[in-house]
């Protein structure tokens, strides 16, 4: 099975920042993400730049912990911070990886502090509430994993407009034709229930209050006609009922 690789590109501050770090990425590693992070990729005799270069560069997916000091090093160009910017802008500046490569997340601090110059028009993970953590954490996880929450749906066909009038008439006598040659199938008060409370969304009462006040209806050519406005036409279910009995 192929995992999704992801560095971690953070700022070392404080104890509890560095320990929330490792946090993320034990979850991350736990949740089947790769990751790479100096706590325990790095050894004493590493050559760091290297490390970094590497691990940025092999990894699908990179994850800049934002701080308002994270911030400062990357504008500035300062520490491991700076040198993480530098191959990151590379990489953004030719084109060379997918932009959804790069996941701004802000731990402290507003936006206007917290992200470096180059990562301001990216669309950012909050992790400042830890109360949301689990909800931030799922968002996060199916983004490394290509995963979404919600997909685009596919497309259906284009409906016939009713402006193609002489079009839409040919169809409607067309199929009441059709219709009028089978036996009257919708003359009890059960079928005309059901249509109304199936095809024209009624409620259950006043699906019964319309199939009672309509028993006198030619109800196979009303059906033929309200079908037809409503599926083909694009009518709303009130406008398919009243276009349907004024044309019968």
């Amino acid at each position: 099975m192929k995992y999704p690789k992801c560095f971690i590109s953070y700022s070392w501050e404080s104890d509890s920042h560095k320990e929330w770090v490792r946090s993320l990425a034990e979850k991350l590693q736990e949740n089947g993400v790769y990751t790479f992070v100096d706590q325990w990729d790095v050894s004493l005799g590493t050559d760091l730049p290297q490390f970094m270069e590497t691990s940025i560069r092999e990894s699908d997916f990179v994850l800049l912990i934002c701080t308002k000091e994270f911030a400062e090093k990357a504008n500035a160009g300062k520490g491991g911070v700076g040198y993480e910017k530098s191959i990151v802008t590379g990489e953004i500046f030719t084109k060379s990886v997918p932009t959804t490569k790069y996941v701004a997340i802000i731990r402290s601090g507003g936006a206007d502090v917290a992200l470096p110059s180059y990562l301001k028009s990216k669309a950012y993970l909050d992790f400042r509430n830890d109360e949301t953590y689990d909800r931030n954490f799922e968002e996060l996880l199916r983004h490394l994993h290509k995963t979404p929450k919600f997909s685009r749906p596919p497309i259906g066909q284009k409906p016939n407009f009713s402006n193609n009038l002489g079009q839409v008439e040919k169809n409607r006598n067309d199929t009441i034709s059709t219709l009028q040659a089978q036996p009257n199938k919708f003359s009890s008060f059960k079928d005309r229930y059901n249509f109304a409370f199936n095809s024209m969304n009624k409620s259950a009462y006043d699906a019964e209050v319309w199939a009672k006040g309509n028993s006198t209806l030619d109800f196979e050519n009303f059906k033929v006609r309200f079908d037809f406005a409503f599926n083909s036409m694009n009518k709303s279910a009130y406008d398919a009922e009243v276009w349907a009995k004024g044309n019968l």
